[in-house]
């Protein structure tokens, strides 16, 4: 039993890796400046935290997608038939959907640190569903805000949008930091004053959750792109549409990396059932684990926008 428990315990933290493209491994892109669109590059400007590679392949589908959302974005408002119109419309969300899903199943998104989260804390079995139906939709709020916000600025809109990006995404892996070393300490004091799960400390638990959402807070480059394109063509209700339809694609992969993990954590103390002493320490050792791992992976990611801002 004890052999099992280990395994399970082992393959359960190994699992992340496979998430999303390793970025430990994957080559780097570093981002040198922001291209001012005058040839020139704003050089004050921190760096962008590390984004691993995506597969050849999915880049092609991705891409082969972005031209088809272009080029609907560029007919949708042509025919003068409602019928032609609508079947425009449902076209591009159709293809926005699926962009979404491909998108998010790349590097990012969230996943490694959504699997890291529900390895490390109890959750009932539809909170993996509402977290990445949040964080989809943050993610992509987010890229509709800035552009809402930006598009009566003077300037180049999409020079604004990403500077702002790169300064809300790097914090947000400062505050997934602290919310990961939150958690770690707040387990290790429950074990040590021997209190009991779910018990005296459902408010700590909750505005633990309340600042992971906080943390996905930032603006999705894949929607920035599209809404960009369909502002500079007059359309931005349907960017906005195309967005939300790519926020629920999303989801999707997001859902799959929690759910990954909440099943894990659940065999876990199936195995362990009826052990109450095993199952406080093996609590402990998976919130431990899952939260150091969550530091040194953010603090990586991080670490291009870090050295440029501290």
């Amino acid at each position: 039993m004890a052999k099992n428990c280990f395994f399970v315990v082992v393959l359960l933290l190994c699992t992340g890796a496979v998430l999303c493209a390793n970025p430990f491994l994957s080559p780097v892109e570093k981002s040198p400046g922001i291209d001012s669109g005058d040839g020139e590059t704003v050089n004050n400007s921190p760096m962008s935290v590390r984004s691993g590679a995506s597969s050849p392949g999915t880049v092609k589908v991705q891409k082969n997608l972005r031209e088809r959302i272009g080029e609907l974005f560029y007919n949708i408002e042509s025919p003068e038939n409602k019928e032609e119109r609508s079947a425009l419309y449902v076209s591009l969300l159709f293809f926005s959907f699926l962009y979404g899903i491909i998108h998010a199943a790349g590097p990012g998104h969230r996943k490694t640190i959504v699997f890291s989260m529900y390895t490390a804390k109890k959750a009932p079995w539809w909170e993996p569903a509402l977290t990445s139906f949040l964080l989809a939709f943050l993610h992509g709020g987010c890229a509709v805000a800035l552009i809402l916000i930006f598009r009566g600025v003077e300037g180049a809109i999409g020079i604004k949008t990403e500077r702002f990006s790169v300064y809300m995404e790097g914090f947000s892996y400062i505050l997934i930091i602290l919310l990961a070393l939150f958690i770690m300490i707040n387990e290790i004091v429950e074990f040590c004053n021997q209190k009991k799960h779910n018990t005296k400390i459902e408010g700590k638990k909750y505005s633990g959750y309340v600042l992971f959402l906080i943390s996905g807070l930032y603006p999705c480059p894949g929607a920035i792109l599209v809404l960009i394109l369909s502002h500079t063509l007059g359309i931005l209700v349907s960017g906005i549409f195309s967005v939300i339809a790519m926020s629920a694609g999303m989801m999707i992969p997001i859902a799959i990396a929690g759910y990954l993990a909440w099943f894990g954590r659940e065999g876990v103390f199936r195995i362990l059932k009826d052990r109450g002493n095993v199952i406080r320490v093996a609590s402990l050792v998976l919130t431990v684990a899952s939260c150091i791992f969550l530091c040194i992976f953010s603090i990586y990611i991080a670490w291009p926008f870090l050295i440029t801002v501290l």
